[in-house]
């Protein structure tokens, strides 16, 4: 069982290629990742990273943590663990500016890819999804945090009977804002959720009391969204009761399924371009 261990304690350049590979059991801890969360690979305080051509296989925990780096090129990847494994996003991002992840297949128990607090310019293209719980804005928020993402853009994607898709998850109770957020070209496969904004999000737990303060969503575009779902509600819009998502467009969005369709929306406001279906009224 090989392992491989990339730990950066300080601001510096670093560069990972070829067929490499880390499988079950390898865990590190990332020095400094202040929610204590295990990693097959973590990499703090880093620039201009180049992450190519490598495979992880099983991790008990996030697969691959990036965490304050500025300058990430990520491509070739390949990352697996069971469909039921929890808690395995495929590549975390949490304050960090101009990350590009590319060209990659992403399988896991949930998220392939998660964004979190203070996370700016982000680039994801050409990855294959799936199974796990797709692409993810969030969870932001969480423990009244104050958070900052913007300029996400979501390209060219396939998604393989993930239960979400295109997901913005933030906490009552948070602050800052999420904006600035494109989700365009994707292809849906026995999806479950296609398209998320789920602000009530409690991550499992029955015991979130209901709070005013909310994280800001503003400025969302779901652009050239088609394919199948397993859903009767595959498209989800629940922002805070008092404060609203604002320029929320969905622009040629095609989901077909066995099931009859609807939509839920809950204090959003924007617009549609047609077609969009299932049909959302509280935008149209």
């Amino acid at each position: 069982m090989s392992s491989i261990i990339l730990c950066f304690a300080t601001s510096a350049s670093a560069r990972f290629m070829g067929d490499s590979s880390l499988h079950s059991g390898v865990i590190a801890v990332t020095a400094g990742d202040a929610n204590g969360d295990t990693q097959a690979l973590g990499i703090l305080n880093c620039n201009n990273v180049i992450l190519n051509g490598l495979k992880i296989v099983n991790g008990s925990g996030k697969h691959i943590s990036i965490v304050a780096c500025i300058g990430v090129h990520i491509s070739q990847l390949t990352i697996t663990a069971p469909g039921d494994s929890p808690n395995t996003d495929g590549i975390h991002i949490e304050r960090s500016q101009h990350v590009e992840i590319l060209s990659s297949t992403i399988g896991t128990g949930d998220d392939c890819i998660s964004i979190g607090r203070g996370t700016s310019d982000v680039n994801i293209s050409h990855i294959n999804c799936g199974p796990g719980h797709g692409i993810s804005i969030g969870s932001l928020g969480d423990d009244n945090s104050e958070v900052a993402v913007e300029q996400i853009h979501v390209s060219f994607c396939n998604f393989y009977n993930t239960m979400y898709a295109a997901r913005i998850k933030t906490w009552q109770g948070g602050s800052g804002f999420a904006r600035n957020i494109i989700f365009e070209n994707l292809n849906f496969t026995n999806v479950d959720q296609a398209i998320t904004i789920d602000q009530y999000y409690c991550n499992g737990h029955h015991n979130c009391g209901n709070q005013t303060a909310a994280v800001k969503v503003s400025d969302v575009h779901f652009v050239g969204v088609q394919g199948s779902t397993t859903a009767d509600v595959p498209i989800y819009l629940a922002c805070s009761q008092t404060v609203a998502c604002t320029g929320i467009v969905l622009d040629n969005v095609q989901l077909k399924s066995e099931k009859k369709m609807t939509s839920y929306c809950l204090n959003v406001q924007g617009n549609v371009v047609d077609p969009v279906i299932p049909e959302v009224t509280c935008l149209a």
